[in-house]
């Protein structure tokens, strides 16, 4: 999986993740999903945790932390 996403949210930790392994140890460094973040969706636009997790539960979808000094931003990926 890879994705290029360049905006004022900064750019995925991670670009690139290559099976479950890296997958598995990506989610445990990365996500903290009981910290506070800002949930987008796959055009950048903000939207609520709910649709956000609505998102993920297709299963059509990944997510990626965006790295950004201003505030922890988690980006749905098609």
């Amino acid at each position: 999986m890879s994705c290029k996403i360049s905006t004022d949210y900064g750019k995925p930790i991670i670009t690139v993740l290559k099976n479950l392994k890296d997958w598995k140890a990506y989610q445990k460094e990365y996500v903290r999903w009981e910290t506070h973040y800002q949930a987008l969706d796959v055009t950048q636009k903000p939207i609520s945790k709910k649709e956000f997790l609505e998102y993920l539960k297709t299963g059509d979808y990944i997510f990626l932390r965006l790295n950004s000094k201003k505030a922890l931003f988690i980006n749905c990926i098609k």
